[in-house]
């Protein structure tokens, strides 16, 4: 089976393909037949509007050429996949906006809680990492690639009883997208 890839969200020529013989026409099946288009004169095989990775990563497209002989179809079906490339178009979006989480002063160096983000694209593009931003001027705290945030020494209450900590999800992808 043929394949050909190409990046999502570029409209553009797909794959050519061409019959032997005159009056040939040109049609398709496929599920992703509302994104594509095939010229039944010319065989060219075309994106109708981009393509995004997130909806589907392939497409299988079955091509049937058509040629009239004495009135009677003569047909020919070949196969191609489509290859849609993931680009990094998404940023990470975190569960919830707010996390709270409690902690008992002078407990040594402890997990305290999670956080979470998810991001929609694929591969290294959908591949998180957490960077605590704000909030920790005296650099008591650290955050695992897993977003679990730990104390790295003993809190005390009567020094400070609240932190507002800034988390940032930042992905794997090139641009990387926060």
């Amino acid at each position: 089976m043929a394949s050909t890839s190409v990046r999502e969200h570029e409209a553009l020529e797909l794959a050519v393909f061409k019959a032997k013989g005159q009056g040939v026409r040109y049609s398709i099946v496929s599920r992703c037949k509302e994104h594509l288009s095939i010229d039944s004169m010319s065989g060219v095989l075309s994106a109708k509007n981009t393509l995004d990775h997130e909806d589907f990563s392939e497409c299988p497209v079955f091509v049937i050429a058509t040629k009239f002989l004495d009135n009677k179809p003569l047909s020919t079906i070949t196969k191609i996949l489509i290859k849609i490339v993931d680009i990094n178009d998404n940023s990470p979006i975190f569960d919830q906006q707010l996390y709270h989480f409690n902690i008992t002063e002078n407990s040594g160096p402890t997990r305290i809680g999670d956080v979470h983000a998810s991001d929609a694209d694929s591969g290294d593009n959908a591949k998180l990492y957490y960077e605590i931003v704000g909030g920790d001027k005296n650099h008591e705290f650290m955050i695992t690639e897993n977003g679990e945030i730990e104390t790295i020494r003993d809190l005390d209450r009567e020094t400070q009883a609240e932190y507002h900590l800034i988390v940032e999800a930042i992905d794997g992808g090139k641009p990387r997208r926060r």
